[in-house]
């Protein structure tokens, strides 16, 4: 069992493939810290692309903190990156970000996406560890939510769905 890890997403719309994620991931630390990584600039456009209410930073932090409410160990934060280079540029300035805000180490990312592997090992020497990568167990990512909200609706926690159809109308 590692004592601290990380799961980094941007949670927008939160699903339930981020959740159970979460909760795999949850179970092989001691204390796992969910980050919400902001730019705000960047999610009111992707908001506006796809015709979305705009999803904050603080809705997506009552939203998981109310969804991991029983993991006790989990501990969710968020990490703005509004005036942060972009990538690769930035990336010092993320690290030393992301460190700060989860008290300054981690043994472990965890997360779904493969490419995500090399970043974690190089940038901070720790092992990434890949959850469900291909998305068999919850098929569905939340780019294709943002595509398609009516479609892909059955995916949202109710909390989830009801802040987005109320805003929506």
């Amino acid at each position: 069992m590692y004592k601290i890890g990380v799961f980094t997403g941007k949670f927008m719309p939160l699903h339930k493939g981020h959740l159970r994620s979460i909760k795999i991931a949850s179970k092989q630390v001691e204390t796992l810290y969910v980050v919400i990584c902001y730019d705000e600039n960047l999610m009111k456009r992707e908001c506006d692309k796809y015709n979305l209410p705009y999803i904050n930073d603080e809705i997506r932090k009552e939203w998981l903190s109310h969804y991991l409410r029983k993991f006790k160990n989990t501990k969710v934060v968020v990490l703005d990156q509004t005036n942060l280079k972009p990538f690769p540029d930035g990336i010092e300035d993320f690290k030393k970000l992301l460190l700060s805000s989860i008290g300054g180490h981690l043994d472990c990312f965890f997360g779904g996406e493969p490419s995500y592997q090399k970043f974690a090992e190089d940038v901070f020497g720790v092992p990434y560890i890949l959850i469900d990568p291909s998305r068999s167990k919850v098929t569905i990512s939340a780019t294709d939510i943002r595509r398609d909200l009516k479609k892909n609706h059955r995916y949202l926690k109710h909390r989830v769905n009801k802040y987005l159809n109320k805003k929506a109308q």
